[in-house]
């Protein structure tokens, strides 16, 4: 998922996809309970070809911690699409890292398109 923009990071927690360390990562800064959430919607424009399956994983320091599937898919004559969200409350030690990693397979070989995303992390308290 690409996290080039953003529209405050207050803390400087959240890595760009170009950063050499931790690319499209978000850093706890603080042990606490954080709200994390996560949006996308991908497409594929085609006459022949559908997205067949579509998820989005949250990984918490290299390991998966949750993952959400995409099963309401709209297909049109020229085009298939879906989305997936997720929003968790969390506890979080300082350091921990999160990242956002995405997948989708259809009946070609056409890389789906992503028309939305976003991520939100914050913090809910300290402990």
């Amino acid at each position: 998922m690409q996290l080039d923009y953003e529209v405050f990071d207050d803390g400087n927690v959240i890595n760009p996809s170009g950063a050499a360390t931790d690319p499209a990562t978000f850093t706890a800064p603080v042990d606490g309970v954080y709200n994390i959430s996560a949006f996308t919607e991908i497409s594929i424009s085609s006459t022949v070809n559908n997205l067949e399956d579509f998820e989005m994983a949250l990984y918490k320091n290299g390991s998966l911690y949750i993952k959400y599937k995409c099963t309401a898919f709209k297909t049109e004559a020229f085009r298939s699409n879906g989305s997936i969200s997720f929003n968790n409350t969390l506890k979080l030690n300082a350091g921990d890292k999160l990242k956002v990693k995405l997948w989708q397979t259809n009946t070609g070989s056409l890389l789906g398109q992503l028309q939305s995303t976003y991520f939100t992390g914050h913090l809910v308290y300290a402990y």
